[in-house]
């Protein structure tokens, strides 16, 4: 995906106001006209007023956030709404306001506020210890356009960064390299309704430690394209990604993201209405360590929805789907281990309350070290009543499958198999597949559009690499060391079997392991854990086999102990 990186080309300013005491500063603000330029010096500032932009376009510059620091814990009035920038309520539009290089903090109110302007600008900018620390809103906007660069918000009362824009017309708005954490609600609160002609991204841009939602992005829009590349939300007290998509037209890449150890969903993602002309497409995402769900995906009416690529291990569910419409919902190509529930799937028409059938497809998709493989919530299923999904080409490394006493077996498609995956090193989640894996050509074509389009791996290898697609998240490349230490040929007779009696031991240690384990257990699974990954790296297969029984006898060990 490439970044919708625009340059902003601002007004030519009248006069530049160059400053570096508090008294220079405020004087700068009161006698500014539109079009000026205020820059700051290095250096720490006490303003007894807040800094009010009001109805002029200004371009404010600092040195840079480490640099140019404005402290409002000397202003006399601290009821005001904002430290820098303008109200959101005035009546008055601006071409712009443009604000880089500085930091503010110690404000009972919100940090750097901003409305009605067609072009905001905001470049390494820091808020904390304040309110909300950026506080933006558009409404009744045409050809507006929004942009935040390297800026970080921390330690607020509020929210990191709250954003609001209503009934828009092409609106362009990026976020870039922002950073919120440790803040009191949300890191992101991002809202943006009524809006026709929307071209969204937020590009490697990060939430931790934030007390609600890592990111809480609700957008309600006709002819939209939105992008969520590589973005990253870990240790929310609620969802790392909470995400809401409701209208027509709108095209949804969430690409390489990552949520991790978050109190509630790592991703939720609900998409309502009509989606089915584009969709959301969520690819080569990781999930792990969350208390719910690794990722949930709720679509409704004539929403698409695709899951691939997608490594989900450690949580409460790897994966859970829920289609209440009539359009595609596919995961394809992902990998869940670990997991209370591999995957979840929910069933939610009976004889008393029917829905219409729904297309939900599971396609090659690996399900392995999971309590449960796979698990149907509500029961019983009906053909014609509610949702069960076309479940093929998948892998369980077991029979735990779940639906409250009912037989699905039986629905399963084909290409299933029952066995382990034999993964590179799933104890450090390596989930690659061995040269000797039952997931290497086991797979199906998912390349066609229902499926999602997956043409290649998470790692944005090929596929297929040797005859047809692989199971799970990742494409089998021989040339890869570690995988394929003698080839298939004499490798497997030797070593498959004892790596398969190795792992199924691990897990049973896995079960057993106390939360604080002594420094002796710590180490001795440091070791079985460096055991099993070096034995992967023998080219002998012999030695191979002999180590992987030295890590079996340490497993026996560790278990004597607990």
């Amino acid at each position: 995906m490439c970044s919708l990186f625009v340059g902003i080309v601002p007004a030519v300013a009248a006069d530049t106001h160059t400053v570096s005491t508090t008294a220079e500063l405020e004087a700068a603000f009161a006698s500014a006209a539109s079009g000026d330029t205020i820059v700051i010096a290095a250096g720490t500032y006490y303003p007894l007023d807040t800094l009010d932009i009001g109805d002029r376009s200004l371009t404010i510059v600092g040195v840079g956030s480490g640099d140019t620091i404005i402290d409002g814990s000397h202003v006399v009035d601290q009821g005001k709404d904002f430290l820098l920038g303008r109200d959101d309520d005035s009546d008055v539009l601006v071409d712009l306001v443009a604000i880089s290089g500085l930091t503010v903090r110690c404000y009972g109110e919100e940090g750097i506020e901003v409305g009605n302007a067609t072009v905001i600008a905001l470049n390494d900018c820091v808020a904390t210890d304040t309110d909300d620390g950026f506080y933006i809103r558009l409404d009744e906007f045409t050809n507006a356009r929004l942009t935040m660069f390297y800026c970080s918000s921390y330690g607020n009362d509020g929210e990191g960064f709250s954003i609001s824009i209503d009934d828009t017309t092409s609106l362009y708005f990026e976020m870039s390299y922002c950073h919120a954490y440790g803040n009191e609600e949300e890191g992101y609160d991002i809202n943006i309704q009524d809006t026709t002609g929307l071209l969204c991204g937020f590009f490697y841009c990060s939430a931790s430690n934030n007390e609600n939602e890592g990111f809480e992005i609700d957008i309600e829009t006709t002819d939209a394209s939105v992008n969520i590349i590589e973005c990253s939300a870990s240790f929310s007290g609620e969802e790392g990604f909470s995400l809401e998509f409701e209208g027509s037209s709108c095209t949804v890449d969430i690409d390489g993201c990552i949520a991790h150890a978050n109190g509630e969903a790592g991703m939720e993602v609900n998409s309502w209405d009509d989606n089915s002309d584009d969709g959301i497409y969520i690819y080569a995402c990781t999930f792990s360590g969350n208390d719910d769900e690794g990722i949930a995906v709720y679509a409704d009416y004539q929403s698409s929805i695709y899951v691939s690529n997608v490594i989900s291990f450690g949580n409460e569910y790897g994966i859970y789907a829920d289609n209440d419409g009539t359009g595609n919902m596919a995961v394809s190509n992902c990998t869940v281990y670990g997991n209370d529930y591999g995957l979840g799937v929910y069933n939610d028409g009976d004889a008393e309350d029917p829905i219409g059938p729904t297309v939900l497809l599971l396609t090659n998709i690996a399900s392995s070290g999971n309590a449960c493989s796979f698990f149907l919530e509500e029961d019983p299923y009906i053909a014609t009543e509610g949702d069960f999904p076309v479940v093929s080409y998948c892998l369980f490394d077991d029979a735990q499958l779940e639906a409250s006493g009912y037989d699905i077996l039986p629905l399963f498609g084909d290409g299933i198999l029952f066995e382990s995956p034999l993964f590179a090193q799933p104890l450090t989640a390596d989930f690659r597949p061995m040269a000797v894996s039952p997931l290497i050509d086991a797979g199906f074509d998912t390349s066609p559009t229902f499926y999602g389009r997956v043409l290649d791996d998470i790692r944005g290898i090929a596929r297929p690499q040797k005859n047809a697609y692989d199971i799970g998240a990742y494409e089998f490349n021989d040339v890869e060391p570690g995988l394929n230490p003698s080839g298939p040929a004499t490798f497997k007779p030797l070593v498959s079997t004892v790596l398969e009696q190795a792992l199924i031991l691990w897990e049973d240690v896995l079960s057993q392991l106390p939360e604080e384990m002594t420094a002796e257990q710590e180490a001795l699974v440091s070791a079985i854990q460096g055991r099993v990954e070096g034995a992967m790296m023998l080219g002998n297969p012999i030695a191979a086999a002999g180590a992987l029984r030295q890590a079996m006898a340490e497993m026996q060990a560790l278990l004597a102990s607990l």
